[in-house]
């Protein structure tokens, strides 16, 4: 088999498996499923559309004709948290006695934690968003879920104005539509 495939297979394991990641972590956390959320409304909007709400992205890369966007949030927070060992002290005594005594220490230790959350988003060649993908944590990927949590509801609404225009004139389900007005509550209410 050639390499392309097996590097293909590989590509579409791990976008799998990132799937079911991310799928366990929006039933976890709020902040995973909101930013999921928003940039799942963000599909078949323009790049610049989303540059508004994040700010610019860290790189991106022409493959095939489309771009991947990338953009990438790291912090690191040290702080101090008190840890105590214990340990037995064994005294021995003549004849035979001994004494255990339970001595217990507390320090301050140095504890270091990474918020980081990175977000993939894909555009054809009319630079319409067309898929997307983020890796984090929820303390991280908050950094750009508050910009969709905050989003006004009308404005949300808004969007599915054209929706709204096919769903009256037959070409959509209306269950599409009603979804749509349900994640705009779900996402500003």
């Amino acid at each position: 088999m050639p390499r392309r495939i097996i590097r293909g297979l590989k590509c579409s394991a791990a976008i799998a498996f990132a799937l079911l990641l991310t799928g366990c972590a929006v039933q976890t956390f709020p902040t995973m499923g909101v930013l999921r959320e928003g940039l799942a409304g963000m599909v078949g909007a323009p790049v610049d559309a989303l540059v508004q709400q994040i700010g610019y992205p860290e790189s991106d890369v022409t493959v095939g004709g489309r771009k991947v966007y990338t953009w990438d949030y790291r912090k690191a927070f040290t702080y101090f948290v008190p840890e105590t060992i214990c340990r037995d002290e064994i005294t021995f005594y003549p004849r035979g006695r001994k004494e255990v005594v339970r001595v217990c220490e507390t320090h301050q230790v140095e504890k270091t934690v990474l918020h980081h959350c990175t977000i993939k988003v894909e555009a054809d060649e009319a630079e319409e968003i067309t898929g997307f993908s983020f890796d984090g944590n929820a303390d991280g990927c908050e950094h750009f879920a508050v910009v969709f949590r905050n989003l006004p509801y009308e404005a949300c609404i808004q969007k599915l104005s054209g929706l709204k225009f096919v769903v009256n004139i037959g070409t959509e389900p209306q269950e599409k539509l009603t979804a749509a007005i349900a994640r705009c509550e779900r996402l500003h209410r």
